[in-house]
């Protein structure tokens, strides 16, 4: 028996029903946001950071030359002290 597409989309809320909870009010937003800050910060920085130190657009660890191979291992250092170091302040 084939369903038609407006039976898989049926529901019994409507707009401005009284039941419904206002967004952002359970447990689940805040793991959302978590995630996508965990996200931004894995997937852009981890390659933002050590371009940035690399190029010395954000100053180079150690003071070192920018663009040479002693930047690249000062600045991958630097990006795996600020991800792999827990902060223990």
């Amino acid at each position: 028996m084939a369903r038609a597409a407006d039976d898989l989309c049926r529901t019994d809320y409507r707009v401005g029903q009284d039941n419904l909870r206002l967004f952002g009010m359970d447990i689940h937003n805040p793991v959302f946001f978590l995630s996508a800050g965990m996200g931004i910060g894995l997937m852009f920085w981890s390659v933002a950071e050590p371009v940035a130190h690399y190029s010395g657009w954000a100053g180079t660890p150690l003071d070192v030359t920018p663009d040479t191979p002693e930047a690249g291992r000062a600045a991958l250092g630097a990006t795996l002290f600020h991800f792999a170091v827990p902060n223990r302040s």
